[in-house]
């Protein structure tokens, strides 16, 4: 598995993650947006490790810092209701998710 299919696959877990930070943010703002980005990032960064250990560690951090900031721009007041009240990401988040990763992929030196 190449390194762009592993950061590209982190997207994913990225999306997955919301379930479980989001809910306890109501509003990505502050310190609330802040403990994302950062849950977020960790996440992303061990798993891309895991996975494919042989990603340089600046292409990792580039683009897990992308998609969390990112994902943090594009999560709403909506989206965090929705995961809160159903325990579950809104039908389209892990669609808008996947569309940041080539922009993210691309920041971190991708193809």
């Amino acid at each position: 598995m190449n390194g762009s299919s592993v950061v590209a696959g982190a997207a994913l877990f990225v999306a997955a993650l919301s379930v479980v930070s989001a809910p306890a943010a109501a509003r990505l703002a502050g310190a609330d947006r802040q403990a994302f980005v950062e849950s977020s990032l960790k996440s992303c960064s061990d798993t891309i490790h895991k996975n494919n250990p042989k990603v340089a560690a600046s292409t990792v951090e580039a683009y897990c810092n992308c998609m969390a900031e990112a994902e943090a721009d594009m999560t709403t007041d909506a989206d965090a209701e929705y995961m809160k009240a159903h325990a579950a990401l809104p039908p389209d988040y892990r669609g808008r998710v996947q569309a940041l990763a080539p922009a993210c992929n691309a920041k971190a030196g991708g193809k």
